[in-house]
């Protein structure tokens, strides 16, 4: 994980717990849903091949789709996520994921997930130029990469209280 702490603002402080919890639940949703449709599977980004040129940074998960040229029983194997999941933490840098994003898509990711619990977002990016930006009241859909997934924000982000960058300053 990359992360730039400025220990001179004491106020912005990462909440582990409550990214942890974020990342659990949208795995959990994704890995039951995918499994009962034997779609894919949802891995830990740890199973790729770190010589891969795309991935020196790793994703927080990914999903895979079956595919017969891929062999998803080894403990790593050389296939490119259709779907990336990334968790920007309080004290991540954005600049550097804007970066990670196109070298996804170059290395023929479909879709890519930037979640942001500390605002109740998430950034779905079909491409590295066609972004959508869903809050608390939308729904996160799979479609085309993970067709008939859906899962409300309402549902991920529930009891976590929204940060206000007013009340951090």
């Amino acid at each position: 994980m990359t992360r730039v702490i400025d220990s001179t603002d004491s106020k912005v402080v990462p909440n582990e717990s409550r990214d942890a919890r974020v990342v659990e639940t949208l795995k959990a949703r994704l890995r039951t849903f995918v499994g009962a449709r034997t779609l894919g599977r949802v891995v830990r980004t740890t199973v790729f091949a770190p010589s891969q040129k795309y991935f020196e940074r790793l994703p927080d998960f990914a999903f895979v789709a079956y595919d017969d040229s891929r062999n998803l029983r080894t403990p790593t194997w050389k296939a490119i996520p259709d779907l990336v999941v990334e968790v920007v933490r309080d004290a991540d840098l954005m600049i550097p994921l804007v970066g990670r994003i196109q070298h996804y898509f170059e290395a023929g990711v479909r879709k890519a997930w930037i979640v942001l619990p500390r605002f109740h977002d998430i950034y779905v990016y079909d491409s590295p130029k066609m972004i959508r930006i869903l809050d608390r009241d939308d729904e996160l859909t799979g479609d085309p990469v993970i067709p008939g997934f859906r899962l409300p924000l309402a549902e991920l982000f529930a009891d976590e209280p929204e940060i206000d960058d007013a009340t951090t300053a």
